[in-house]
């Protein structure tokens, strides 16, 4: 008798994990991921709200396309897998188009401006660097850190004796940098500008970019079996250009 009711009770969970597994989403959602963490594309604001550029665009999408918007909070890292797995509809993290990621998901362009030059912060310093070359020699071997998963990761790591360390992002970084676990944070400059507003220990130096990664798009991330979602988010983006809601999106968050 006991084996007969391990035997129904296995077929049971079995249905049960079965359901699960082909049970279709609610056609009305948009589940978008995102971290929380990369300001001023999404950051929580000192009245504990999740703001920024790309939570804007996510709610700008979602009335667009007629759908109850909810945003699933992962690290950086994750979320690539999170989305071939079907855990999310879309990526909109502040994800650079890049030919390794292309090859994974679709991306869709949608911030129309080309990726902005590398910042480097310094806590309670701004030492003279004018180049990658200027930074390397100037460490000698210290750490810099930089988001896990940006594209500017493997600028750095590529470049010359760079001591490069991931961490999940600006937050971490700067709190490294002010407990001299590094010595030094590189960030896109949009970036660097909203962390050093009103901050005086911080400190940033602007490095141009390397040609090959000078012209790289921001893009969202769309899984490679959804291409019927891609083509509405293409038809979505580009309405949101002609009407200028896109434009005046990134013009709000880029001043700030």
């Amino acid at each position: 008798m006991k084996s007969i009711c391990q035997k129904y009770l296995i077929m049971v969970l079995a249905l049960a994990a079965f359901a699960a597994c082909t049970k279709e989403k609610d056609p009305n959602l948009l589940i978008i991921a995102n971290n929380a963490n990369y300001p001023p594309y999404e950051f929580v604001n000192k009245q504990g709200e999740l703001v920024g550029l790309d939570i804007d665009v996510a709610h700008a999408l979602a009335k667009e396309l007629g759908k109850k918007l909810i945003i699933k909070e992962m690290d950086f890292d994750a979320q690539i897998l999170a989305l071939k797995q079907g855990k999310v509809d879309l990526i909109i993290s502040g994800l650079y188009i890049t030919p390794s990621r292309s090859k994974e998901i679709f991306l869709v362009p949608y911030i129309p401006q080309e990726a902005s030059p590398l910042s480097v912060i310094f806590w309670k310093k701004k030492p003279e660097i004018n180049s990658l070359s200027d930074l390397e020699n100037y460490l000698d071997g210290k750490p810099v850190t930089i988001q896990s998963g940006n594209y500017l990761e493997g600028t750095l790591q590529g470049f010359g004796r760079l001591n490069v360390r991931g961490l999940n992002g600006p937050t971490e970084q700067i709190l490294d940098l002010k407990y001299q676990k590094s010595e030094a944070a590189a960030v896109e400059t949009f970036v660097a500008k909203t962390l050093t507003s009103g901050n005086e220990n911080l400190y940033s130096v602007e490095l141009a970019l390397p040609s090959k990664d000078q012209s790289m798009l921001v893009g969202i991330g769309v899984a490679k079996f959804n291409s019927g979602l891609r083509d509405k988010i293409e038809h979505a983006v580009d309405s949101l250009k002609k009407d200028g809601s896109l434009g005046e999106i990134v013009k709000k968050w880029r001043k700030i």
